[in-house]
């Protein structure tokens, strides 16, 4: 048995895991060298540990690079798109975006 993401005790139970702060962090920096300076982003449901670990690290990421990641520009959503009226990455992304600025 190999888990993912979880890590137990017991020497008996492999896991593989990811560096989520880690992740955020290079995320960022790979849109900052791509010439971005104007960031927005959507985040899984915050009550999930791993999410809260990543979006942390996209906002030190940024502010490596004296870029600030507002409260305004993050949206919450869901990652279940079939679900009746819950929000989806994709729907979030549009819903964010309508009526604001475009770069």
């Amino acid at each position: 048995m190999v888990l993912y993401g979880y890590s137990f005790s017991s020497s008996q139970i492999g896991v593989v895991a990811c560096d989520n702060y880690m992740a955020g962090i290079m995320a960022a920096e790979h849109f900052v060298k791509l010439g971005h300076r104007r960031m927005a982003c959507t985040v899984g449901p915050t009550n999930m540990e791993y999410l809260r670990e990543r979006l942390h690290g996209f906002r030190d990421g940024l502010a490596r690079y004296h870029i600030e990641l507002r409260q305004q520009d993050i949206c919450e959503c869901e990652f279940n798109y079939q679900v009746s009226g819950v929000i989806s990455g994709a729907n979030a992304v549009y819903q964010f975006l309508d009526g604001r600025e475009h770069v």
